[in-house]
């Protein structure tokens, strides 16, 4: 009989404490709750790492200067022992089955690495009127390449490698990239597992002159790509 996965859970944080007890939350109260929590506070200067020590012994806390979210997760990932990895952003939330469902996809589909479940959006509460007509309308459910959706297993994360800390945004793009050079085979649910909140000061607003590193991303990939195949 196979050995039950031991799944990690790494939550990056960075000035994040009005968000992060409700993403720490929805990650407890999963149906299969995994069995590490570890929270990286990447250089705060709120509350966030009082908020995370908050429920410990469940959630460990590890704090660093601040290097960045790729850098905090890539972190996370060396000090976790699960065989199963897992990600969730400080001011996002889990739906309850996530972990469960993710679990099943992969007995199902052993030959692969990763699964994927949707995603939505929503604007989060203490946003006014006047500062939501300014942003964008939130995104339906849709199936969603987002580090917060995905589970994957250890052998996966390390065929592909860490996370590049060398991009502004999009990091995980280049990841995908990355593992889909590799051959690394991804299974989607139809199930909703992530809901993005989007916020005034969210890191995809305020990048926004970054979107240029997604075509340079691609373009190395496809660099990569000719050179295997010369």
């Amino acid at each position: 009989m196979a050995a039950e996965p031991v799944v990690s859970t790494v939550i990056p944080v960075r000035d994040g404490e009005r968000h992060l007890g409700a993403a720490i939350e929805s990650v407890l109260a999963q149906t299969r709750p995994p069995d590490e929590v570890i929270v990286i506070d990447d250089g705060s200067s709120d509350r966030s790492r009082e908020v995370a020590q908050r429920y410990a012994p469940a959630v460990r806390c590890i704090s660093q200067p601040g290097a960045g979210p790729a850098e905090a997760r890539n972190r996370g990932v060396s000090m976790a022992s699960g065989d199963h990895l897992a990600f969730l952003d400080a001011d996002d939330l889990w739906e309850p089955r996530k972990l469960e469902l993710q679990l099943e996809a992969l007995r199902a589909e052993p030959s692969a690495g990763l699964v994927f479940g949707q995603v939505a959006e929503f604007h989060s509460p203490e946003l006014d009127a006047a500062a939501i007509a300014r942003m964008r309308r939130p995104r339906e459910r849709r199936p969603g390449q987002h580090i917060g959706a995905m589970l994957a297993t250890r052998e996966a994360w390390d065929v592909v490698g860490p996370l590049a800390t060398t991009w502004r945004v999009g990091e995980f793009l280049d990841w995908c990239l990355r593992a889909d050079e590799a051959g690394v085979r991804s299974a989607k649910l139809s199930a909703l597992v992530l809901r993005r909140r989007l916020r005034r000061d969210s890191r995809v607003q305020a990048n926004r002159h970054a979107m240029g590193d997604y075509a340079r991303m691609i373009k190395a990939s496809l660099d990569r790509r000719r050179g295997v195949a010369g």
